[in-house]
């Protein structure tokens, strides 16, 4: 994981996108920590939303919490049936297991 500190701290956003965007930076620099929590804000305000759920479980996926990944992608799929990247998150998280 990156060890400079990331920019949860000080994201004051009430914008749920631009917090996916800081986790989206965060999580690029492998600090999963920092951008679960970022998605986590975004999913407070924005509950309904199967992009914000899919982040997470990729989050999730980097700290090693695999069943819990798999089942923000399974809410993300119920959210949103049409969001293909939950799938293929969701299908590649079976893969590993196989």
């Amino acid at each position: 994981m990156g060890s400079e500190m990331c920019i949860r701290d000080s994201v004051q956003s009430v914008d749920p996108e631009e917090l996916k965007r800081f986790g989206n930076e965060c999580y690029k620099r492998g600090n999963f920590a920092d951008a679960l929590s970022l998605y986590d804000r975004a999913i407070a305000m924005s509950p309904a939303s199967a992009a914000y759920r899919s982040n997470r479980a990729a989050a999730l996926t980097g700290l090693g919490r695999l069943g819990e990944s798999v089942r923000e992608c399974e809410v993300a799929v119920r959210l949103d049936p049409n969001y293909g990247r939950a799938h293929q998150r969701l299908a590649s998280l079976f893969l590993r297991w196989r």
